[in-house]
């Protein structure tokens, strides 16, 4: 409730208050978001202050019987510039903390700011700011990675990737943009593209009389959140008239082992559409004969 949060609030700005040296300085900015300014230049200092504090505000807990962990995420920046505006500091600080790059403990996650962080959000940016026009344009190509059988002695199917030829910059491998894509939803869309440009090839495969063999594609755990995730699969399948055996549906590793149960449903369902099921860089992670 709203009084009990802002009791929380006072709690944690009188705990950083009392943890602070002389002519250091905390204010709340808003919401849950506090500024502080400290007087240490080494950044292993910072973020050993900066623990110590989270673990002072969690002292609470120590003898409750029902814990409960509050933590944190800092932004740091080192003020070199001391005529730089307030607000352009605020910034910067809140452009680390937005950095994966992190040192961890307990009770705090600490980044720092650089200029390699600043030009990779401004990059991540730009990409946002045009993925959904590069998407209409066909700028995202798909690229099939051939699955070769020993036995057989011959290709057997293959996987679908995704490229981007960047307008600027040229060809992109997904490293560049699909952990974006993952974070900010975008990739539901992608997912829908790159399954349907191989419903497109294999109809065109089809229609010129070529063996078709099984064309696997990648689907994200952003898809699992709506209950109907497959209902677009299947419109999108029976729009080109394809057969489920020319497709298999391929499942990281990490994101089945993390919840077997629930991945268990969601197999079944991908199974009672008529597809296969794949399993992507199995044994990477979870190869415990146990656990399988």
């Amino acid at each position: 409730g709203i009084e009990a949060g802002d009791r929380t609030l006072k709690y944690i700005y009188k705990k950083i208050d009392k943890l602070l040296n002389d002519q250091e300085y905390v204010a709340r900015l808003f919401s849950d978001n506090f500024v502080i300014l400290l007087k240490e230049q080494d950044n292993q200092k910072i973020a050993t202050r900066l623990q110590n504090i989270a673990f002072k505000i969690n002292s609470f807990n120590i003898n409750s019987e029902y814990k409960y962990y509050l933590t944190f995420v800092c932004g740091v920046y080192h003020i070199v510039d001391t005529k730089l505006p307030i607000t352009t500091i605020e910034d910067r600080a809140n452009t680390a903390l937005k950095s994966v790059d992190s040192m961890h403990s307990d009770f705090c996650r600490c980044n720092f700011y650089t200029d390699e962080i600043r030009f990779k959000l401004l990059q991540e940016k730009e990409i946002e700011n045009i993925m959904r026009d590069s998407l209409k344009k066909k700028e995202f190509q798909i690229y099939l990675q051939p699955k070769y059988s020993l036995k057989l002695n011959k290709i057997y199917g293959a996987e679908a990737l995704i490229r981007w030829i960047h307008p600027i910059r040229g060809l992109l491998s997904p490293a560049e943009f699909i952990p974006l894509f993952e974070r900010n939803g975008f990739i539901i869309d992608i997912d829908l593209y790159v399954f349907e440009e191989v419903c497109i090839l294999i109809r065109k495969w089809l229609d010129e009389g070529k063996d078709v063999h099984p064309i696997s594609v990648n689907m994200s755990r952003a898809h699992f959140v709506n209950n109907d995730f497959f209902k677009d699969y299947i419109r999108i399948k029976n729009k080109y008239g394809i057969s489920s055996k020319y497709i298999e549906i391929e499942l990281t590793e990490t994101m089945v082992f993390e919840d077997p149960e629930m991945f268990s449903k969601i197999i079944e369902k991908i199974h009672q559409a008529g597809f296969k099921c794949s399993m992507d860089d199995f044994g990477s992670g979870y190869s415990s004969l146990n656990l399988l």
